[in-house]
């Protein structure tokens, strides 16, 4: 019995070594899964990072290519037209080859008329430069003055608000008192005839505030209403011009038409082809339609100032600093201007 009992207990010794061995075991597989979690994550975030940078990449190569395409369509298109002044300027000197010596001096002294009406145009173009200059100092100047005086109009207009409620908060404080001690009733019906006409005078100055404020908006829509006018006017004589410089120049674009480039140009199916439109081709766009008047409707009959005017209190918002832009001193009018030729396309062709 003895060497059972104590066979016995060597196994359940060698069975809790083996538990305890297990234990340990598993505590240590569950560090393990633990930092494989933690490593997971860690891998999920950066495929996060990752996608997001590859999806910022994927945009700027789209943009990039969108970029490039029409900067080639934009470079095709002056080489176009590149080509087209170069096929005129080939009419022109075959044309001044054919001629005699007689034509020449005539287009030499064309030539020099075209450059004294081309110094005459760049003087009054330079004169026209410096007066404008000049009207947009003024502007800007008559600007900041006019945003300075609807400062302190505003300040002043906010100062009165302030004192109206203040006076009307003491006349009611005043009525008050009056009313709560003992009056006769002729008395009372005098304080009650001045509490309604300090109501109705606060309406009125309030009903007169919402008046002048309408009228500035009208004024404003008008002064809109007639540059939209002007504009389109404007609009409809350019397009009279347009249309009489197109009947004088219908019988020169049929010869122009007819001009073969200088090479010519194989068409594959990635380039775009660019096709030359007439005026009356193009459409215009649709006009935006004019700006309705929103004019505020009044419900109440009782009416407060920070509701009507668009102004605010100095309680509520501070005043804006007003930005005052820098202007340029104009430059003096010239009366002569050197002009200097420009070198011929064909002169620089043979330099090259």
């Amino acid at each position: 019995m003895t060497e059972d009992s104590t066979c016995r207990i060597k196994e359940i010794e060698s069975l809790k070594n083996q538990i305890d061995n297990l234990k340990t075991s598993v505590n240590t597989l569950k560090l393990d899964t633990e930092n494989k979690e933690m490593k997971l994550a860690k891998l999920a975030r950066e495929k996060e990072k990752l996608s997001m940078n590859l999806s910022k990449i994927r945009r700027s190569n789209i943009n990039l290519t969108q970029q490039l395409e029409e900067e080639r369509k934009f470079y095709f298109k002056e080489k176009e037209t590149y080509c087209h002044e170069m096929n005129e300027c080939k009419k022109l000197k075959r044309v001044l080859s054919n001629s005699n010596l007689s034509s020449q001096l005539d287009c030499n002294e064309e030539i020099k008329k075209l450059k004294k009406k081309l110094e005459q145009t760049l003087q009054t173009n330079y004169n026209l430069s410096v007066k404008f200059l000049r009207m947009k100092e003024t502007k800007n100047h008559l600007s900041n003055s006019l945003n300075q005086v609807e400062m302190e109009h505003r300040r002043v207009v906010n100062d009165l608000k302030l004192k109206i409620e203040s006076l009307t908060a003491e006349l009611k404080e005043i009525l008050n008192e009056k009313f709560d001690s003992p009056l006769s009733p002729s008395n009372k019906k005098y304080l009650q005839l001045i509490n309604q006409n300090s109501s109705l005078v606060y309406e009125n100055l309030c009903l007169q505030m919402q008046v002048d404020q309408l009228n500035l908006t009208l004024k404003q829509n008008k002064i809109q209403r007639t540059k939209s006018e002007t504009n389109s006017r404007i609009q409809n004589t350019n397009k009279d011009r347009r249309s009489k410089r197109t009947r004088t120049t219908s019988t020169t674009i049929s010869e122009d038409n007819k001009v073969i480039k200088i090479f010519e140009r194989d068409k594959r199916p990635g380039l775009p082809t660019v096709t030359i439109l007439n005026e009356k081709e193009i459409a215009l766009k649709p006009r935006s339609s004019e700006r309705r008047l929103q004019l505020p409707v009044i419900n109440d009959s009782k009416l407060e100032v920070f509701q009507i005017s668009g102004f605010q209190s100095k309680t509520s918002v501070p005043d804006t600093t007003v930005t005052r832009r820098k202007s340029r001193s104009a430059p003096k009018i010239v009366q002569s201007v050197s002009f200097k030729a420009s070198p011929s396309p064909t002169k620089r062709n043979e330099g090259g």
